[in-house]
């Protein structure tokens, strides 16, 4: 699996492997200029099996203010060098 969208709310998860739309999960992940892995609690929200790799949606449950703060900062990153 490997994350094919990140937003504030949510990523999408692109892989051959999915779980059903409603089940209760954890994403754990590393950005990049952050030393902390990030565990984020949420649900899957949406699939998408209409292209060769299926899709899911990962809607974030309440995130913590470290959790929150360490993704602005990557998407504004993100954003500001494209």
């Amino acid at each position: 699996m490997y994350i094919s969208n990140l937003s504030q709310g949510g990523l999408a998860l692109t892989g051959p492997h999915l779980d059903r739309e409603g089940t209760v999960c954890e994403v754990s992940m590393t950005l990049p200029g952050h030393p902390d892995r990030l565990r984020l609690h949420g649900h899957i929200s949406w699939i998408d099996t209409s292209s060769e790799i299926p899709t899911m949606g990962f809607c974030f449950g309440n995130l913590g203010r470290e959790q929150r703060v360490a993704l602005a900062n990557f998407l504004l990153a993100r954003f500001h060098n494209s």
